[in-house]
């Protein structure tokens, strides 16, 4: 069996890479857990000053309160949230230390990328949560004042496949009759230009 050039599985990885809001409750290992704050530190950082901390949570008890500040896919009407059975099994907290640079929340992009494209390529479904209530993360986990909580990455094996749609009118991710999400995207030619904006 031919194994595909490593250009094209990493092309397809983030071609599939959805954020996933079911999960199995499979325990995901700390390695893999680690080496994905690994490469989030290692992301792109304005001026290089790294101005970061992450915080990998997989303790149950803690990923319970976790699971109560975070607004879940606030499109979808009526209120939707993951049952107990499709929670997230871990989470990675990405703060911002006291002395940030100007370019903090872009490194802050730039490392969650690089941390769900790595949890997709071993299998792991993940969904950036920024309609989280901070101050309770903040106690939660101890942050210390002056630093500050950005988001959360919410982990696990995904439970569920959503579908890519052609975006026509209207950006809102949606669930249909069989309770598989739907996200509009934009198509490839209707973003694209070569040389100059026309």
């Amino acid at each position: 069996m031919n194994q595909k050039p490593l250009p094209e599985m990493v092309y397809e990885i983030l071609r599939q890479r959805r954020s996933v809001r079911r999960f199995s409750q499979k325990t995901i290992p700390q390695s893999i857990l680690t080496q994905c704050v690994d490469v989030g530190r290692l992301a792109p950082s304005g001026a290089n000053l790294q101005p970061l901390f992450f915080i990998i949570v997989n303790d149950r008890n803690l990923c319970k309160e976790l699971f109560e500040t975070i607004g879940w896919a606030a499109y979808i009407t009526p209120k939707w949230v993951p049952k107990e059975s499709e929670r997230p099994v871990a989470y990675i907290a990405l703060g911002i230390k006291e002395d940030q640079s100007a370019w903090a929340i872009r490194d802050v992009s730039f490392a969650a990328a690089q941390i769900t494209v790595l949890a997709a390529a071993y299998g792991i479904g993940s969904c950036v949560l920024c309609n989280i209530d901070k101050k309770a993360i903040q106690r939660i986990l101890k942050i210390p004042m002056g630093n500050t909580i950005d988001s959360l990455i919410a982990l696990g094996y995904p439970q569920e496949q959503p579908i890519i749609d052609t975006l026509t009118d209207d950006v809102k991710y949606w669930r249909d009759a069989s309770d598989v999400l739907h996200v509009p995207k934009r198509t490839l030619d209707s973003v694209i230009f070569y040389n100059a904006y026309d």
